[in-house]
């Protein structure tokens, strides 16, 4: 579950480029997947500071420059985890 994830967050991600704007619609349309799927993971991404929502009225979305890679952030976090878990038990 976590590699899919990953996977679509990476994909999502891979399809936006700095500067532009997107809509859900958009970035379906560029990365296979639905717009609602879509918008979940722009929603996540906004949340932990990857993207930033430009407009209340309708869901538009922009990277924010200099961004890391929210796949290789999540990664390294569950990598974390993991080695935690391990070392507590």
């Amino acid at each position: 579950m976590r590699a899919l994830v990953t996977g679509l967050i990476d994909l999502v991600w891979g399809a936006m480029t700095e500067s532009e704007f997107y809509t859900p619609d958009d970035l379906a349309n560029t990365s296979t997947q639905s717009s609602y799927e879509g918008l979940r993971i722009l929603e996540f991404l906004t949340r932990h500071g990857f993207v930033e929502r430009i407009t209340r009225r309708e869901p538009i979305y922009r990277k924010l420059e200099n961004a890391p890679n929210p796949g290789d952030a999540l990664r390294i976090l569950q990598t974390l985890i993991e080695d935690t878990c391990t070392t507590a038990a």
